[in-house]
């Protein structure tokens, strides 16, 4: 038998060894790199002055990422006083920010709104490992769960300062008549059954609306004109104006009794308590410029309703 080089045999152990390891290089180098997704992080709330917040301040939270609207529901965005009651509002989502905008106030002690006056809040965003954890739009998840307090305004009487936040607050915005509600002559037509129909240019400060401001008194010439006192109800206070543009301001002036088909006037008390907007503004009214008055033409009763009768709906 013939002899065998060394120097052959170990060419051919060390092609053995050194093939496979190649081998392996050219797998790693092809292997995809892992995706690293950083975990969605909350960079800003406001407001920052969490001891005194308005009974309408929404609150504005700022995220690391673009959020993905599906993960925003009551219970991963929970705001809710100490006590358990969740505070009343919407949700909107824009891009990177999460805004929650309380429901506005209607009742003269401004606790119907979306916070309670002097109530400790907690907002409660739900994080890993909850699995309705809040999400950006590339899947990655809040890191943790995270709490943060404010604290509402309080109501001191006689008031010491503002308990609302006015978006115009170097003057007040007029209440208007609806255009539906204007005959072709520019007079106000208003149905005897649901009384007269008025819209604000800005919120109205509930506690400033009083039964004996408004009254419709007769414009027939007559020298002893019949008054028919008319009581204010707070149906709708949104600003229309909002980015989010959730309604309007909406006061309805309702009769106490039945008033009679004919022409009368808007007549306003120059002395008494009159409606102001947030800031304390008296809020004018178009055509109660001086002496000039609203006319208004009321109409028959349609039958759609009972004069003495009128629906408020409630929907919380």
């Amino acid at each position: 038998m013939d002899s065998v080089h060394p120097t052959f045999v170990w060419t051919v152990l060390a092609s053995r060894v050194v093939l496979p390891a190649l081998g392996l290089l050219v797998v790693a180098a092809c292997a995809p790199q892992p995706i690293v997704i950083s975990p969605l992080r909350l960079v800003d709330l406001r407001p920052r002055e969490r001891s005194s917040v308005y009974l309408n301040e929404p609150l504005v939270l700022h995220f690391s990422a673009e959020l993905d609207g599906a993960s925003i529901t009551p219970d991963s965005v929970r705001i809710a006083s100490r006590t358990g009651e969740a505070a009343k509002g919407a949700r909107f989502v824009v891009g990177r920010e999460l805004t929650f905008m309380p429901d506005p106030v209607r009742a003269p002690d401004l606790r119907d709104g979306g916070y309670l006056p002097n109530t400790s809040y907690v907002v409660e965003l739900a994080g890993f490992p909850r699995a309705d954890a809040l999400r950006s739009k590339d899947g990655a998840c809040l890191a943790s769960t995270l709490r943060i307090g404010f604290h509402t305004v309080a109501i001191e009487i006689p008031r010491s300062g503002p308990l609302l936040i006015d978006d115009s607050p170097e003057q007040a915005l007029p209440l208007l008549v609806p255009r539906k509600n204007l005959s072709a002559a520019n007079r106000t037509r208003m149905q005897p059954q649901t009384g007269l129909e008025l819209e604000g240019e800005e919120p109205i400060d509930p506690s400033s609306l009083s039964d004996g401001y408004f009254a419709l008194v007769r414009d027939d010439g007559s020298s002893s004109p019949a008054s028919y006192p008319l009581r204010p109800v707070l149906e709708d206070n949104h600003n229309k104006r909002a980015f989010h543009g959730q309604g309007t301001t909406l006061l309805r002036l309702l009769p106490h009794t039945s008033v009679p088909p004919g022409d009368y006037r808007l007549q306003v008390n120059p002395s008494g308590p009159h409606p102001c907007d947030f800031s304390g503004h008296r809020i004018p009214m178009i055509g109660q410029e001086g002496p000039k008055q609203l006319s208004i033409h009321v109409q028959k009763n349609s039958g759609n309703g009972i004069e003495r009768e009128y629906l408020e709906e409630f929907l919380d």
